[in-house]
């Protein structure tokens, strides 16, 4: 068996899994949650195609507490066994790009009157993937997080909890989502 390398992102993932579940066992089993999300996101999230469940899971991973990577790649097998050719998924090249452009934005702001006085607390955080998959948090500024948000301090009466996520499939197609507490 050979492949195309021409293929898409999405192509080569599918393929990546469909091969080790029929190297594994004569009843290929489901792929793991991990990489339907990849090829699901590769693809925009089509309904028609079945990846409702793959977004759902997704969402869910950002709803707190915890909050979890939204896209647990170390969880989705990336390389092809020996008999199919050894073709590991590099994230760094660029068919990939998508698999790391996730921005999870945790926001917890809470600003209210003291004895006259405004006291605002606030911790928002930027979650994003390097190039290897691995996801990391940074605390931020509120200028820092996308004006979709709705991070506005206007007066000393806001309290906002929100977790906000965007990130891009493999044609470039922005999508977003915000989950408010």
């Amino acid at each position: 068996m050979t492949f195309d390398f021409q293929h898409t992102a999405a192509t080569l993932v599918a393929a990546t899994c469909v091969a080790i579940g029929s190297a594994n066992s004569a009843t290929a089993p489901e792929n793991p949650i991990d990489c339907e999300i990849l090829i699901c996101m590769a693809a925009g999230f089509p309904a028609a195609s079945g990846c409702t469940p793959a977004l759902t899971e997704m969402l869910d991973r950002v709803k707190p507490w915890p909050i979890e990577p939204p896209l647990q790649i170390w969880n989705c097998p990336m390389n092809i066994p020996r008999e199919y050719g050894n073709y590991e998924i590099d994230l760094a090249s660029p068919e990939y790009a998508f698999a790391t452009s996730f921005n999870v934005y945790n926001v917890d702001i809470d600003a209210d009157r003291d004895e006259g006085d405004c006291t605002r607390i606030m911790n928002i955080e930027h979650g994003t993937y390097d190039e290897t998959g691995d996801f990391s948090w940074t605390d931020i500024s509120r200028f820092a997080v996308p004006a979709a948000v709705g991070v506005e301090l206007t007066g000393c009466s806001q309290k906002l909890r929100t977790v906000f996520i965007e990130w891009e499939d493999e044609e470039g197609t922005y999508s977003s989502q915000q989950i408010n507490y």
